[in-house]
């Protein structure tokens, strides 16, 4: 069984190589020109082995479908129905959504950007409203609960 985002084998255990990651991305386009890839964001190039100068087309989410032809003609295709297809510019807003979302960036930040983050406003509010003695006040009556006065 391949590991997740290995290339497709082809019959008699071939698969199609090239020698410069350059050739292997015209490979793709010649591809998606003749309608055998479709322009999805889990569409890749990757090195294989420990030679290098061996790069080979693969999907990241294993979706290629066997080919009968024999290389170099077919390296396998898309699903014409493929569920997991995700075209390039939405990949590329899920990656940003994923990595800049409020919450991920506020629990990545110290403790003490977090009470800034809480207490500025907090107080800006109580200053708006005048209710800054009442504040100091409560959050005095709080100190002193704290310590078991």
């Amino acid at each position: 069984m391949r590991e997740r985002g290995q290339p497709l084998t082809l019959p008699g255990g071939l698969f199609p190589v090239h020698l410069s990651a350059h050739d292997a991305y015209k490979a793709i386009a010649a591809e998606q020109r003749r309608g055998i890839l479709k322009r999805c964001a889990h569409l890749s190039v990757c090195h294989v082995g420990a030679t290098h100068g061996v790069y080979q087309i693969v999907c990241e989410r294993d979706s290629f479908e066997p080919t009968k032809e024999l290389p170099p003609k077919s390296i396998g295709g898309c699903p014409k129905d493929c569920r997991l297809y995700q075209a390039p510019w939405r990949a590329r807003i899920s990656r940003w959504r994923r990595n800049q979302h409020p919450l991920i960036w506020f629990e990545r930040q110290p403790w003490q950007v977090k009470v800034a983050l809480i207490a500025v406003p907090l107080l800006i509010v109580a200053g708006y409203f005048g209710v800054m003695r009442d504040l100091a006040t409560l959050v005095r009556a709080i100190g002193e609960v704290w310590r078991g006065k």
